[in-house]
């Protein structure tokens, strides 16, 4: 567990109990658990034997650098502030499609926009060159990496017509249509 640079502290659920963490410090919430770095009697590390909040708690009041720093965890406001700052610390991959990290299409608010994704899949002006990757999806240029919309422009991962571009050239999507489907006839509204 003294091994902050390991990959499975920048796994979502982690930076989640690291931000719990800094959370319980700031309100001064006393820790009931018998903690050290590496282990701890609070039910979330007996039953996973992973990193829990108090761990980290324990780490931050030691002076251990984490991937959530308390800098950042400053500027946090929100869970999808949170969800930002997950999604940044993951790294770029040229083998997927826009070279996006697989996990960013795993994140709930992603997945959000691939089933808005669906709805507008069939509107009448998507306007998509095959050849390039490229297209207009209801009035915005759109590449499987870039789209002019304010979605895009604010949070810098793909947005709803980035998804529907890539269902339109025939890419998959971590939301499957069969999953769309089912949930559209469900009536969940995303």
């Amino acid at each position: 567990m003294e091994k902050w640079e390991d990959p499975i502290h920048w796994e979502k659920l982690q930076i989640e109990r690291q931000f719990r963490a800094y959370e319980d410090l700031r309100r001064r919430k006393p820790n009931n658990y018998i903690t050290d770095l590496s282990s701890c009697t609070c039910p979330d590390f007996k039953t996973r034997k992973g990193a829990c909040k108090h761990i980290y708690a324990k780490a931050i009041c030691l002076g251990k650098k984490l991937p959530l720093t308390e800098s950042e965890y400053q500027k946090i406001k929100d869970k999808k502030q949170l969800e930002l700052f997950y999604l940044r610390t993951l790294s770029s991959d040229s083998n997927q499609w826009g070279g996006w990290n697989e996990k960013v299409h795993t994140i709930v608010t992603q997945v959000d926009r691939q089933y808005r994704a669906y709805e507008i899949e069939r509107d009448d002006d998507q306007i998509i060159d095959q050849i390039n990757k490229v297209g207009t999806i209801n009035c915005y240029r759109t590449s499987l990496s870039r789209c002019g919309c304010a979605d895009f422009e604010e949070r810098g991962f793909p947005c709803k017509h980035i998804y529907c571009l890539a269902l339109l050239i025939g890419e998959k999507l971590y939301l499957s249509r069969e999953k769309f489907e089912k949930q559209k006839a469900q009536g969940v509204i995303r």
